[in-house]
């Protein structure tokens, strides 16, 4: 019974961790997929970015939420360096405004 509660914790907490404001999906190509709170007038900027500025060939998942104050937060998921998970959260930070 402990075991059912734990994994139900750990379920919602997974839920909760997920849950995002956007999505941004490259994938293995140079497709890329905008879903969410973005303005439309900044989506074609972010494609042109993940596209053509992003030097990683490999999928990858931008998920972002707006936190207290509208600070962003964001989770990678994807083969990304430390460089280039920083140079999506600049760009981003300074586009999103």
């Amino acid at each position: 019974m402990v075991a059912i509660g734990v994994a139900l914790v750990a379920l919602a907490g997974a839920g909760l961790w997920l849950r995002a404001d956007f999505v941004i999906k490259r994938r293995s190509g140079v497709t890329v997929l905008v879903h969410g709170r973005i303005a439309a007038g900044k989506v074609g900027a972010i494609k042109e970015f993940f596209r053509r500025d992003l030097d990683t060939t490999h999928a990858v998942t931008v998920r972002g939420s707006y936190g207290p104050g509208r600070r962003l937060r964001l989770r990678f998921f994807g083969r990304l360096s430390p460089a280039e998970r920083q140079r999506i959260r600049n760009f981003l930070i300074s586009h999103l405004r």
